[in-house]
């Protein structure tokens, strides 16, 4: 079946794809090249941990859930950002990477800072204000350091996966 100006339309003219392509390619464009942006990076993630001092800082990377949450362990992209700020990952003993932790593990570990993903699924839980309003009503979860002090650093749930978002984690977590 056909229909004039549908999606199947539209994604079928060469055209259409070309510009996306084109999209896709400006990040390279604008940097002249693919090391050009690694450079670039690099440099960022650099500039953005001069005079750090992350030494004593234990950090704990919530993703999702409530009541069994999805802490990052060792590996990933928080592995990478926690290093790269000279940090502790609470759960870097875990090779799995998102692994189901419960809120006494947690408070076992006591993070002094906690990384929340900012999801926009609408689930819950999702949110960081959720999180936030669940981490200081707890009855467990607001024993922590990182909640009694709010030391909250909030990330697109994005920039937790690994990719070029990682030096903004980075950045951010500073």
């Amino acid at each position: 079946m056909h229909r004039s100006g549908s999606d199947a339309d539209r994604c079928a003219d060469p055209r259409r794809h070309v510009r996306r392509d084109q999209r896709h390619r400006h990040p390279l464009r604008r940097h002249g090249s693919g090391d050009q942006l690694v450079k670039d990076l690099k440099e960022r993630a650099a500039a953005a941990t001069v005079d750090l001092d992350a030494d004593d800082v234990t950090l704990a990377w919530r993703y999702a859930a409530t009541k069994t949450p999805y802490i990052a362990g060792c590996c990933g992209a928080p592995g990478i950002m926690t290093r790269g700020v000279g940090a502790t990952n609470a759960f870097e003993d875990s090779s799995q990477l998102w692994p189901e932790i419960s809120w006494e593990s947690i408070l076992d570990r006591d993070p002094t800072v906690l990384v929340l993903a900012d999801l926009g699924r609408g689930g819950d839980g999702d949110s960081a204000a959720d999180k936030i309003k669940f981490l200081e009503s707890d009855p467990v979860a607001s024993k922590l350091t990182a909640v009694r002090n709010k030391r909250y650093i909030i990330l697109e749930g994005t920039t937790m996966d690994p990719s070029i978002r990682n030096v903004e984690g980075i950045e951010k977590a500073r």
